[in-house]
């Protein structure tokens, strides 16, 4: 029985083991064969489209878009490691130069990021007011407007996008629109296997740190959005195995190694670590308050009510007129 990414991952390393034992391929395979389940089988949209829109959209990129992007990165790290600085500013060059074979899951990233960090900002906007969104909305919609395209492609560099752009629309004051699409996000995250232990997969150290961190991330929106709105988390704790991000600065993990920082040294994700363990207890918290009639007993209440039937006269309660206590407070005359 297939059930996602548990038992993919556990077939895919069986038949990697069978195929080692018959020495008909002796190498392990690529991290991108435990996200086969995930492919579309029918024929995707086709790639001229995509390419036209991506040239369009990084041409509407500003000019010191870069900085924008290095700025944005290190301001959020703290709270939401959500991007690796290196990675994301490589591909980012990247796209600009071959715009054409460029990902949507990195222009969706790289749209989120800009939207991020021109907040507040005027731009050419000659109103007489705050500028809060003048700019930035720009970058957003863009990047909305292509959310439909990447809900057929779930891997990392959509999941980015689409937590970047939770952070943007709460602080846009747009947390309904925020929390739909956290329920996504959520999902996708629980579709890459990221809510299972690192050692269930086989990433290089780069994909696996980020998976932790994208995981934890999307954990820390689900429960604040959830104590925020008063709903139920979509996140149940006996679901989730994976371990806590590192303690490793964007400069300190690579593809190839993880250098961890010495004791006592501070790091940029160490109040990010705070915060994902605070959001573990706002959590249990939020299981304790949250009720429903179920959990207060309300059926049975119910029903238990429906068998004895309907108070008599003598157990309904009095009117104030009949009261046999006698009034302490007299009504003001008017």
């Amino acid at each position: 029985m297939f059930a996602g990414s548990s038992t993919g991952v556990h077939f895919t390393s069986q038949a990697e083991q069978q195929l080692q034992m018959l020495k008909i391929h002796n190498d392990t395979f690529p991290s991108s064969v435990y996200n086969l389940y995930l492919d579309n089988i029918w024929d995707s949209p086709p790639k001229e489209e995509h390419s036209r829109l991506v040239a369009f959209m990084v041409t509407q990129f500003p000019a010191d878009a870069a900085g924008i992007l290095e700025t944005t990165i290190d301001r959020w790290t703290p709270l939401y490691p959500i991007v690796h600085k290196q990675s994301t500013l490589e591909e980012f060059h990247r796209l600009c130069q071959d715009a054409e074979n460029g990902h949507l899951g990195i222009l969706c990233q790289i749209l989120g990021l800009l939207a991020l960090g021109t907040l507040g900002l005027p731009g050419t906007c000659a109103k007489d007011h705050q500028h809060f969104l003048c700019l930035s909305e720009r970058y957003y919609a863009m990047s909305a407007s292509l959310t439909s395209k990447l809900q057929e492609k779930p891997c990392l560099k959509t999941l980015q996008g689409l937590e970047i752009a939770q952070l943007y629309l709460q602080l846009s004051s747009r947390c309904s629109a925020a929390s739909q699409l956290g329920g996504m996000a959520t999902r996708m995250a629980q579709n890459l296997g990221l809510h299972r232990h690192s050692q269930r997969f086989k990433f290089d150290p780069l994909e696996t740190e980020l998976r932790r961190r994208l995981w934890w991330c999307q954990y820390a929106l689900d429960t604040f959005s959830s104590a925020y709105h008063g709903m139920p988390r979509l996140i149940r704790d006996q679901d989730v195995d994976t371990d806590l991000p590192s303690r490793v600065d964007h400069d300190q993990v690579s593809r190839e190694r993880v250098a961890f920082p010495l004791p006592g040294e501070g790091c940029q994700v160490d109040t990010a670590l705070c915060m994902f363990k605070l959001a573990v207890i706002v959590g249990e918290a939020l299981e304790k308050l949250y009720t429903t009639t179920r959990r207060r007993g309300g059926v049975a209440k119910m029903a238990l009510c429906m068998f004895i039937g309907p108070p008599s006269p003598s157990q309904r309660p009095m009117r104030s007129s009949q009261s046999p206590w006698p009034r302490v407070v007299e009504p003001r005359p008017s």
